[in-house]
């Protein structure tokens, strides 16, 4: 009896075995971690090579914008993502569909109080919506991921204005004496956006927009290897503790 349970349990660990091996050679590679930030430069008259106000212990990379469309219709553009780990990918996986209907370099000190500062570059272009709907669809995310986004706002001197994303005002006057990031001012953060479940992320906005950053943020789901190897552990444990009580009892 003892013999012909072993060989029952040795097929049910093959078995198992082979169902493990066929799903983990299908499973899809790991996702993008938590901490990958997608940060984009608006109109600028360089590259921003500097840091905002989402970071993630790396170098972040920006993507620069530029362009207006006008009579309807969507600008398109590949965006980088900058990794925690120090890489970046550039592969136009990520890629952003937006409207804008003007847009505009900033690249003097009487226009611009971030002239000669750090900031100088994010802060010296902007686009502008003066409907109060134009597009920021970002498509190729991680799906169903909660993400932070950085808006910064910034316009020519005597020339104020707010923003607002979704609908809410998130800054009041882009124009402002200031020269350092101030909330509510030139830079606002929006917590709690989540991708759809195919990896978009549709956002409208009005009012100006100098740069921006996107930053997932959430724990990403156990990938499913992770599950199929926690189901095998908890099936083998069960056969074992069968095949021990099941001698216990011919002991007995």
């Amino acid at each position: 009896m003892l013999i012909q349970m072993g060989g029952k349990m040795k097929k049910i660990v093959y078995g198992v075995m082979a169902f493990a091996m066929v799903f983990l050679g299908r499973a899809e590679s790991a996702h993008a971690a938590v901490g990958d930030i997608i940060a984009v430069d608006v109109n600028g008259a360089g590259f921003y090579h500097g840091v905002g106000e989402l970071t993630n212990g790396a170098t972040v990379h920006w993507a620069t914008i530029s362009g207006a469309q006008t009579g309807g219709g969507l600008l398109n553009a590949d965006l980088t993502v900058s990794r925690s780990n120090g890489t970046y990918d550039a592969s136009g996986a990520v890629t952003l569909a937006y409207s804008a209907d003007a847009s505009t370099s900033i690249d003097s000190f009487a226009a611009s109080t971030f002239y000669n500062t750090p900031q100088q570059g994010l802060f010296d272009g902007y686009m502008t919506s003066s409907v109060g709907s134009s597009h920021l669809n970002f498509a190729g995310l991680d799906a169903s991921k909660i993400y932070q986004l950085a808006v910064y706002s910034q316009v020519e001197t005597n020339n104020p204005s707010a923003l607002s994303i979704n609908g809410t005002q998130v800054i009041t006057n882009a124009h402002s004496t200031a020269s350092t990031l101030l909330s509510g001012t030139n830079y606002f953060i929006i917590n709690g956006l989540t991708s759809s479940g195919s990896g978009a992320l549709n956002l409208t906005y009005g009012g100006r927009i100098s740069g921006f950053q996107l930053k997932e943020v959430s724990s990403p789901a156990p990938e499913p290897s992770t599950i199929v190897l926690m189901g095998i552990g908890g099936l083998l444990f069960a056969v074992f503790s069968l095949r021990k009580s099941h001698v216990s009892n011919l002991v007995g």
